[in-house]
């Protein structure tokens, strides 16, 4: 399975209860198709279709942390539901979008460093890729996003970024 999936098969074996909603059901559903893969998994031997993650975050040497995050944000930019059930899962701030909270836990859950200095030094913000949504609210309630033609390119599109074009793309 895709990494955001394994990712959100840890967070609903967190979950208190049996499925009372749309989105606790679709995290459990996540939790069985998961069933018996890690980071450790896919780390060797990631799914199709994060074999551009994978190769972004090797080639940057990103720290896991930093990819779980562009897998959530990459994610959410093309799975409903997955927006539908971080929102769920972050009430009362309902955002969409993954926050660092919520990346906090899955480091929590998942034995990995502290999300918050890994995100703020590290290379994945730094260069971009990795966006915080700049407003007042405090940190564990704060968004992440990555640019758009970012996604796209991580999803096997051709997007477009004015200025910018594709290594291996005609011009």
């Amino acid at each position: 399975p895709a990494l955001y999936r394994i990712l959100m098969a840890a967070l609903a074996e967190q979950l208190p209860g049996p499925a009372d909603s749309t989105e606790a059901s679709w995290l459990q559903a996540q939790a069985l198709e998961a069933r018996g893969h890690t980071l450790a998994h896919w780390r060797a031997s990631p799914a199709a279709a994060d074999a551009r993650l994978h190769a972004l975050g090797a080639e940057l040497q990103l720290q896991l942390v930093e990819v779980v995050a562009l897998a959530l944000a990459t994610a959410v930019e093309f799975d409903a539901m997955l927006g539908r059930a971080l929102a769920w899962l972050q009430a009362p701030v309902g955002t969409a979008r993954p926050t660092l909270g919520l990346l906090a836990t899955l480091c929590e859950t998942l034995d990995l460093p502290p999300a918050l200095p890994i995100v703020f030094e590290g290379r994945a913000r730094h260069c971009g890729l990795l966006q915080l949504d700049n407003d007042n609210r405090p940190l564990p309630e704060q968004a992440f996003r990555i640019p758009v033609p970012v996604a796209m390119a991580l999803q096997g599109h051709a997007g477009s970024w004015p200025g910018m074009r594709l290594l291996g793309a005609a011009p």
